[in-house]
């Protein structure tokens, strides 16, 4: 089986779950082209060379024990400061979130039945399983015009 990293999946999702204008940023009413918000996601299929190296490159789909890497850029090229800033990357339902490798630590972790849970890490006991998390958010607070947040996590395509 083969699943499908596309990024655009993502934006879409990104968009839908972060990126609504009027929410977001407190400014009701403005359209999304007019958003000083912008985002750029990415995914990287992580390879392990025969020496050990390890590289990132490009992703559109991902094989049984696959880890991809989504990493998500969020600039403010408005004149004012974004506050309230909290952006989130979906985790697609097939693939399972690795413990640990939010970039920051994030703040929440966003269960498949829409519930946000403060992050924990997988070894702590109360802690749901990997494959629960349907996403990540980070409290960014407040981003200054010209300023960027990144984010990333890695999630694995499970073995059939």
């Amino acid at each position: 089986m083969r699943v499908n990293t596309s990024t655009s999946y993502l934006r879409c999702l990104l968009f839908f779950i972060c990126i609504c204008p009027g929410v977001l940023c407190g400014q009701s009413g403005q359209g999304v082209s007019d958003s000083p918000l912008s985002i750029e996601m990415n995914a990287f299929l992580v390879v392990q060379e025969a020496d050990g190296h390890v590289e990132e490159v490009a992703a559109d789909e991902a094989s049984p024990g696959d880890v991809i890497v989504y990493r998500a850029t969020f600039s403010n090229h408005g004149e004012s400061p974004l506050s309230g800033l909290r952006p989130q990357i979906p985790i697609p339902s097939q693939m399972v979130y690795l413990s640990g490798s939010a970039k920051p630590t994030a703040d929440a972790i966003l269960l498949q039945d829409g519930t946000a849970i403060p992050y924990t890490t997988q070894d702590q006991p109360d802690a749901p399983e990997l494959s629960a998390y349907r996403g990540l958010r980070w409290n960014v607070g407040t981003l200054e015009p010209g300023q960027t947040f990144e984010a990333e996590l890695k999630v694995r395509l499970p073995e059939e």
